[in-house]
């Protein structure tokens, strides 16, 4: 389960699991092609996730679910939990873990 931090009412940011990284980047996958033509947001977030190896910001879980949902996807639905080593990588470690994900998910589509 994701650990959700909220730095203030305005901010809140999601420590994700393997599993749910997994997850959202197969939506990413799915979805990117016909996001990264039409929205500055989701570019943005790209950066944000694949680059600087962040923790996801609510506000770039709701542009993709958004996008999901306007392409006819299922909505990436996450819940709060403990957070679990593998969540509090940040950084190149977790760019690191991301692109391994990427890897595989794209090899087996």
């Amino acid at each position: 389960m994701a650990n959700l931090i909220v730095l203030n009412n305005n901010f809140k940011i999601w420590a994700l699991s393997e599993a749910e990284d997994t997850v959202l980047i197969a939506s990413y996958l799915k979805i990117k092609r016909y996001a990264s033509k039409r929205y500055d947001e989701f570019r943005e977030f790209e950066h944000w996730y694949f680059v600087k190896g962040s923790a996801l910001p609510e506000k770039y879980l709701h542009l993709i679910n958004s996008i999901l949902l306007h392409r006819g996807l299922d909505a990436i639905k996450l819940h709060e939990g403990p957070a679990s080593g593998y969540s509090y990588k940040r950084g190149p470690r977790k760019v690191r873990e991301r692109a391994r994900i990427c890897s595989t998910l794209e090899g087996t589509s």
